[in-house]
């Protein structure tokens, strides 16, 4: 273990980077009051400093151990302060969205919607009843889609007549928090304002770095349009600026299937090729007497320049944070250890932003470079050739696999799949990546020209079109993926322990690494087969808040029947979204649908579920689904009493007559009943002392087992 801690010592950013996660992680689910916390973190960094005193004045030297715990310490506390700054903000900008008005700038180009187009501002200000307050957030606004919208640009301030609203959580279980995952970017909420509620005001005199180069993207985005539209636009625009909103689903299916959608985020691979082209286009420096020096200046000026135009994004900030520490490295004559650059930027990324930690994004890109370093050239050294086309193509190969190994655990974890073809499409995908993004820049460079723009966007236009072409091939082919995937955060974990020991195996060839490693694996299956066999003892019955769509859920195990009132295309994304995070967390592979607008005959029986028409009886529970609209038709029935009344769509009718219809335990209103319905039937039932359930306000029913309390 001596070797194992001196390579440890040639990393100690690495090393500080632990404890500063830890308190990250820490931080998230402890809120401290910001005076407790400061008056703690003053008396723990006093304490510390006095004892480090201590230590090196009057102890021997073998208490200097304590140096190292109390440095962990201090970096833990700095992950904790890092959060707790972060959470004060996000509480004073909460605040501030319960203004009618605000004053901010324009971020980036308008998108165009059905019947808006969205922009992404800054808010400067909000009017908080009579006066205005200074702000410092983002938002999404959705403007009414008119002549004067489209003429927007980065840098333009409006004055918005219009309340912020949340963005909406349905409270449905294990799915995916977006208003979370906005914040964790800065973005405290949305708004739509039709063309009387906003103008735009005169510019101020403000320097933004984010504005300044949202115009330079917006101008080189214009450039390119003018010669590509469609799909090779959008996809140019993606993988030269790092602009995504343009790309249609369809592409971006295709390349999830494909194995490659990681180049679509603007990464190390982006900057990478960029650093390629400008240390091979600078060759004529290196005959100056300090040409090696100028060279490494401008090398690392563009590449926080090509960093700023495509917006600073966390993967862009990484990877231009590594490569200049690898030019600085070079043109010192040292050899940077790669591993101690990638500590170091994300030390600085996290202090900077802490919730970069959760961002699938980050997680993915740090190890997918963290496993092409360490796994990469032991992969490549398996096998050598004489022919250089065939070296090439080893080389691709060696890499897909290196960035695979590091990152499929949470590929699964995440996205639920794996893209089996991964190492065929990199082969094309990374050479044609590499040419399109040399002959954007070129494109852009010679666009004074008409000729040479014509040359060069032609090109661009026709390697657009080879790339999505081949990987829509290997998209599309049956077995290009395997889905649908399940892990959950405990396999996640000894997957990762096993890479861990593998890699450490294969360093230090000790046999006890490799014990560790078949240990591991035995327990992987195991613990598997043990979390099945608990999820088929389960039962659930869930009402889910999904938009103007209803939809219940009877889930045994692994299998599930769901009931929907109308079957439409419309509603087949929001049916989607619903159940992705249930089936995802329990592993479904197996369901049926069920809808109560089609024609039925006879009764369905699936497991412990009965449907007879209206009525439903699930594990001892008995329940009737009711659609108000159709409730005319529904009371010439005899009165029943039941344990639970589904109510869809919206009829006007009272309470009252729902209750000479049935005489219901609980009443849940489910997500087709509006608002202005619900609200309405909410009071009428509370009068009556008829429990009521509103999933658009309380968010999902579930019923489970062995929950017996309905509320």
């Amino acid at each position: 273990m001596s070797h194992f801690n001196l390579e440890l010592a040639k990393i100690p950013f690495f090393r500080f980077l632990i404890p500063l996660i830890l308190g990250i992680m820490i931080g998230y689910y402890i809120n401290i009051q910001p005076d407790i916390f400061f008056t703690g973190l003053m008396i723990a960094g006093s304490s510390i400093i006095i004892l480090l005193f201590v230590v090196f004045r009057f102890a021997s030297f073998r208490y200097r151990w304590l140096f190292g715990v109390f440095v962990h310490i201090l970096f833990l506390g700095l992950g904790l302060m890092v959060v707790q700054l972060r959470i004060i903000q996000e509480h004073k900008n909460e605040v501030l969205q319960n203004g009618h008005a605000l004053i901010g700038d324009v971020l980036d180009a308008p998108v165009e919607r059905n019947k808006s187009r969205k922009i992404l501002m800054k808010v400067n200000g909000v009017k908080m009843e009579k006066e205005w307050m200074g702000a410092d957030f983002k938002i999404v606004a959705y403007l009414e889609k008119d002549s004067l919208t489209a003429e927007l640009d980065p840098g333009d301030k409006l004055i918005i007549r219009a309340g912020i609203s949340d963005f909406q959580k349905a409270g449905n279980p294990w799915e995916f928090n977006y208003p979370r995952y906005m914040k964790d970017r800065g973005i405290y909420g949305t708004l739509y304002a039709a063309s009387d509620n906003w103008r735009k005001l005169d510019r101020g005199s403000e320097f933004s770095i984010i504005i300044f180069s949202s115009r330079i993207r917006a101008r080189l985005y214009k450039i390119l349009a003018e010669k590509l539209d469609g799909d090779e636009l959008a996809l140019c625009s993606a993988l030269i600026f790092g602009e995504r909103d343009y790309l249609s689903e369809e592409v971006k299916d295709s390349f999830s299937r494909a194995g490659v959608m990681h180049v679509m985020a603007v990464s190390g691979l982006h900057v990478g090729i960029i650093y390629l082209m400008l240390f091979y286009s600078l060759f004529f420096l290196d005959g100056f007497k300090h040409g090696r020096i100028l060279k490494s200046v401008v090398i690392i000026l563009l590449l926080w320049l090509y960093a700023m135009i495509t917006g600073l994004t966390p993967s862009v900030l990484r990877a231009t944070v590594m490569f200049s520490f690898l030019v600085i490295g070079k043109n010192l004559g040292r050899n940077t250890n790669i591993y101690n650059s990638l500590a170091l930027s994300a030390f600085v990324l996290l202090c900077l932003n802490p919730f970069y930690l959760r961002n699938v994004g980050f997680q993915l890109s740090y190890l997918a470079v963290t496993g092409i370093v360490f796994f990469y050239p032991k992969i490549y050294a398996l096998l050598s050739s004489r022919f250089w086309v065939l070296n090439k193509i080893w080389m691709l190969f060696s890499l897909s696999v290196a960035a695979q190994l590091s990152t499929f655990p949470l590929v699964i974890f995440y996205f639920h799949k794996f893209p089996n073809l991964f190492f065929i499409s990199n082969l094309f995908v990374i050479p044609l990546v590499s040419v399109l993004i040399y002959l954007g820049f070129i494109t852009l460079l010679f666009s004074f020209s008409a000729v040479l723009l014509n040359i060069f966007s032609f090109l661009l236009k026709m390697v657009s079109s080879i790339l999505i072409s081949g990987v829509e091939a290997v998209g599309n082919l049956k077995f290009s993926v395997s889905s649908p995937l399940f892990l959950d955060t405990p396999e996640v974990g000894i997957l990762y322990l096993m890479i861990i020991f593998a890699g450490i195996f294969l360093v230090y060839r000790k046999n006890k690494h490799f014990i560790i490693f078949l240990i591991l694996l035995v327990i992987f299956p195991a613990y598997g087969l043990i979390r099945k066999i608990a999820i088929t003892e389960t039962w659930s019955m869930i009402v889910f808040n999904s938009g103007k769509c209803s939809l219940i859920q009877f889930a045994e195990g692994n299998f599930v029947y769901v009931v929907s009132r109308y079957d439409s295309e419309e509603n087949s994304t929001a049916i989607k979204y619903a159940l992705d995070g249930f089936w995802n967390k329990m592993g479904i592979r197996n369901s049926k649908f069920h809808f109560l607008d089609h024609e039925r005959t006879g009764t369905i029986e699936e497991g412990n579920l009965i449907i007879d028409r209206n009525f439903f009886s699930f594990h001892g529970k008995e329940g009737y689904f009711l659609d108000l609209d159709e409730f005319q038709s529904k009371n010439k029935m005899e009165p029943f009493q039941t344990d639970l009344l589904i109510l869809s769509g919206c009829g006007r009718i009272s309470a009252d007559e729902i209750h000479k219809f049935a005489n219901p335990e609980l009443i849940i209103l489910d997500s087709s009943v509006p608002y202005y319905c619900s609200a309405r039937l909410k009071s009428d039932f509370q009068m009556l002392g008829i429990p009521c359930f509103d999933v658009r306000e309380k968010g999902a029913f579930m019923l489970e087992k062995p929950t017996s309390n309905l509320e």
